[in-house]
């Protein structure tokens, strides 16, 4: 099209023509722009605020009705926002001291980990990992490693024992018996009032993850925290 085509074109809209919508927009072009630069200027300032706001129960269904149940009584059940920290052994089994001293400062570590539900983890070294068992003076239990636990062979054969009549086989230890389990649990935003730093956790397992990594054995992470985080 010409240069004079449109400046004819141009001459020939009338401003009352076309709908509201299209009356404001062509009748009042400058306002228009200066209204886009301003929206735009205030959005590129904002840039450097954006923060991830990753949240438990926008990933699952809502509206299904055994979620809705659960949010109607999920303060009286466990959090299932869980983290699972897995510990290979480098041996035949877990029954190794140097296996069994690591997990212990790994449970430590993550215990220590903020946002962590302290009172409800679980790994063969908290006083929650218990086995129960029938015996000549009837019921009987304790700690799966028990508090006068020293590395010694006797211990390992005690340990072994007390895993498997504990039922924790397949839960907190492998079916193989060759890797365990540290059982994460984090606290909700309303028990707390304070969100989860999921980049901030996501790298303080990495370097918990590295420093056992480089003492050979193999750690394994899962849940949702760590999806968000990576």
């Amino acid at each position: 099209m010409k240069e004079a085509d449109v400046a004819s074109a141009l001459e020939s809209f009338h401003p009352a023509t076309g709908s509201i919508v299209e009356r404001l927009l062509f009748n009042n072009r400058l306002l228009v722009i200066i209204v886009c630069a301003l929206v735009t200027f205030v959005a590129v300032t904002q840039l450097g605020r954006l923060t991830t706001n990753a949240s438990f129960e926008k990933t699952i269904p809502v509206g299904h009705p055994f979620i809705a149940n659960y949010l109607e009584m999920k303060s009286d059940l466990p959090t299932p926002n869980v983290l699972r920290v897995v510990m290979s052994s480098k041996g035949e089994s877990i029954y190794d001291p140097e296996f069994l001293e690591n997990l212990r400062t790994l449970t430590n570590e993550l215990i220590a980990l903020p946002g962590v539900d302290r009172a409800n983890l679980k790994s063969l070294w908290t006083p929650n990992a218990r086995w129960q068992g029938v015996t000549e003076e009837g019921f009987d239990g304790g700690a799966l490693i028990p508090d006068d636990y020293q590395g010694r062979s006797g211990d390992m054969v005690n340990l072994r024992t007390n895993v498997q009549r504990s039922g924790e086989i397949g839960q907190i230890v492998a079916l193989d018996e060759k890797s365990a389990l540290v059982l994460v649990p984090l606290l909700t935003v309303e028990s707390t009032n304070v969100s989860i730093d999921y980049r901030a956790l996501d790298n303080k397992l990495e370097e918990i993850r590295a420093r056992y990594e480089a003492k050979g054995f193999n750690v394994f992470i899962t849940g949702f925290a760590k999806v968000v985080g990576d």
